[in-house]
């Protein structure tokens, strides 16, 4: 079996030029089998699809050079790049026969057909052997009984095996893929005890549930199940659980003040049901440089702030954004230097001047003054 690595790095068998980094740099792998066959497996974090559908991870998915395999959205598989695998030699092999059926080489025929179906027989255990869904072509084409199951498929008549048994899902929805391997040629009855849950297609012959998960609109998480339901009355479920809206909230105080000489701050909130790939930022109002130090971890927000060596008090915001959410923080400071008041003139009127006329008072002698010891 070829194994072709695909993704951003340089190093990849075919590589994927994106300047975005959405494109993992190990983004996926293609199986070819000496049969011709081939599997697709996701490695990625923004995910494969196989003619829209995303497909899971870790999971090799049968492909053929007629589907259209997108990785992220960003770029398609350019099939121009992937080598063909034993093309000429099987059209030499037809001619060969052709030839050998017209010089009346009849046996000769009948020994390559039992030799060839060994060989094809070889190939599909070694397809089997890649992964337990891996064994089966999109287009149906030569699908013999044996890869559904019974003799040689390592699955009983009663039995049934489901890709997983478990399905997290983010509050966003969508479209999801649901692979099984049934043991006989029966067909399974799906069904859903959610109203989020719709089941849009149910390929018996390629053996896949194609599903759909409606957006949560509510901040609380929600379980619901996919009931597969085959042969004589048995069934099996599969357990969906989608997360709500993320819950962003500030737990610690909105407005606060420091002293001029500068110290530690602390802003705490709560985050439920996170995004993968989305963290928390911080922006700080108008680019100050008097607080520095920022770090967020651990549903909490540290930071410093410097000395205030100015006469007056400063403030900036502090902005917390998750998402589309987001709070704020309105910091203070005390100044560092207080200007000392100018002093306030005397304003009291001359005793001396009289307050009605404004003429100067006639001093009158009291009985202690010096006049009047001389009278």
């Amino acid at each position: 079996m070829k194994t072709y690595s695909i993704g951003r790095d340089p190093e990849c068998d075919i590589v994927i030029n994106d300047a975005t980094d959405v494109i993992s740099r190990r983004h996926a792998i293609l199986n070819i089998a000496p049969s011709g066959k081939m599997t697709i497996v996701d490695q990625s974090t923004n995910g494969t699809y196989v003619n829209g559908i995303r497909i899971s991870s870790n999971v090799p998915v049968p492909v053929t050079r007629k589907d259209t395999v997108s990785f992220a959205h960003v770029a398609k598989m350019d099939w121009g790049q992937v080598p063909s695998s034993g093309g000429s030699g099987k059209t030499f092999f037809v001619i060969l026969l052709i030839l050998l059926l017209g010089a009346g080489g009849g046996y000769y025929f009948m020994t390559q057909s039992e030799s060839k179906s060994k060989s094809e027989s070889a190939d599909k255990s070694e397809s089997l052997a890649v992964g337990s869904f891996g064994g089966v072509d999109r287009d149906g084409a030569d699908r013999e009984d044996d890869d559904r199951g019974g003799a040689g498929s390592g699955i009983s008549d009663d039995e049934i095996i489901l890709e997983k048994t478990t399905i997290d899902c983010s509050a966003k929805g969508g479209d999801q893929l649901l692979n099984y391997k049934l043991g006989t040629d029966e067909t399974v009855e799906v069904t859903t005890d959610s109203e989020w849950i719709t089941i849009k297609e149910v390929n018996h012959v390629h053996q896949f549930i194609k599903y759909s998960i409606s957006t949560n609109e509510s901040d609380t998480c929600r379980t619901g199940k996919i009931v597969l339901a085959y042969g004589d009355g048995q069934s099996v479920e599969v357990t969906v659980n989608q997360l709500g809206q993320p819950v962003f909230r500030l737990t610690s105080d909105s407005d606060v003040t420091y002293r001029a000489g500068g110290e530690a701050g602390t802003i705490t909130f709560v985050l439920n049901n996170a995004i993968e790939g989305v963290d928390v930022k911080v922006e700080v109002s108008k680019s100050v440089t008097w607080i520095t130090n920022i770090k967020v971890e651990n549903g909490m927000v540290t930071y410093n702030v410097a000395p205030n060596h100015s006469s007056s008090t400063r403030q900036a915001n502090i902005v917390v954004r998750y998402g589309d959410a987001s709070f704020r923080v309105t910091v203070r400071q005390k100044p560092g230097k207080v200007t000392p008041k100018p002093p306030v003139e005397d304003d009291k009127t001359d005793d001396k001047t009289d307050e009605n006329t404004g003429e100067k008072k006639e001093e009158v002698p009291s009985a202690y003054s010096s006049a009047a010891v001389g009278a």
